[in-house]
């Protein structure tokens, strides 16, 4: 029988020991494991309606990145800054970018001055993809792995990693401290690097993210009324968002997803007055410190 209410039980309830012999020593001991787990993701997603998916090994055994069915060639409209203009066309030409692109700037007044609205009415695809930083490469097929999961009806929103200079993780997903104040739950690690429970490796649901690598449905980004606007970039996405949320949709982070920016000095750990609720976020354990950094135990 086929699980009718599947949920998060939202406290530690299992560890284990290590020995030499075991698979949290050495994860090849019992090969066998994960290539049943695999064929176990696979036969859900076909399940769920996506024929023809994919499921393959991470970087990590016993962690799996799928890859969801894209049947037609849709049309994205990438919103960027003029100084990252000159390298997705070179990567078009070159053939490394995703072929169905028009490539748009973003106004001077930024996603949250208004301005964006008429820029919108000549955009072309269905899909809308904001890079909102200094955009410097993109990892192999970076915008179809993006696409293949905004094409997921249930899901409003899906956002990437996004690195700098150095490698490491300017943004990425974002839960809500109970006072309001966005936590970025991967920032400042390197991009290889697991992470709490190796949690950085694997593609989750998130409360929001950033407009610096941010795709979206059209007809998603109309029902949610657009960005709205704000007093920074960080919150006009935080709030659509939110209203993604509020209309029953999925907020995405996918580390399969990469973009290496030119980092920006501004933190993206702001106050976001729309999401404040008092309690914790649904995407994040409270038995993790409400007040620390990222997966700090409240002790």
């Amino acid at each position: 029988a086929e699980a009718k209410r599947i949920e998060h039980i939202r406290k530690m309830l299992y560890h284990w020991r290590s020995h030499a012999a075991s698979t949290a020593m050495n994860p090849e001991n019992k090969m066998y494991c994960y290539t049943a787990g695999r064929n176990e993701v696979l036969s859900d997603l076909e399940k769920l309606g996506f024929q023809g998916a994919r499921v393959e090994n991470y970087t990590r055994l016993g962690y799996y990145e799928p890859f969801y069915p894209l049947p037609e060639m849709p049309g994205v409209s990438i919103f960027t800054r003029e100084e990252s203009m000159e390298r997705l066309r070179a990567a078009k030409e070159a053939g490394e970018l995703y072929a169905n692109t028009e490539l748009l700037l973003l106004p001077e007044g930024g996603l949250h001055s208004g301005e964006l609205s008429e820029k919108m009415e000549r955009a072309e695809g269905e899909y809308l993809l904001f890079l909102d930083g200094v955009f410097l490469e993109g990892s192999k097929d970076w915008v179809s792995r993006l696409l293949s999961n905004a094409f997921r009806s249930e899901v409003g929103a899906i956002g990437g990693m996004v690195y700098n200079e150095l490698g490491r993780i300017s943004s990425s997903g974002k839960v809500v401290r109970e006072n309001g104040v966005l936590l970025d739950l991967f920032r400042g690690l390197l991009k290889e690097e697991p992470g709490y429970a190796a949690h950085a490796l694997m593609q989750q649901d998130v409360s929001a993210v950033s407009a610096k690598c941010l795709m979206i449905r059209r007809e998603y980004y109309q029902a949610a009324g657009g960005f709205p606007k704000a007093a920074s970039q960080m919150e006009a996405a935080a709030v659509l968002c939110k209203r993604l949320l509020d209309l029953g949709k999925l907020i995405v982070y996918t580390p399969f997803a990469r973009v290496k920016e030119k980092e920006a000095p501004e933190s993206e750990d702001i106050f976001v007055g729309e999401m404040q609720t008092g309690q914790s976020d649904p995407h994040y354990n409270p038995g993790f410190d409400p007040e620390g950094e990222a997966f700090t135990l409240a002790l």
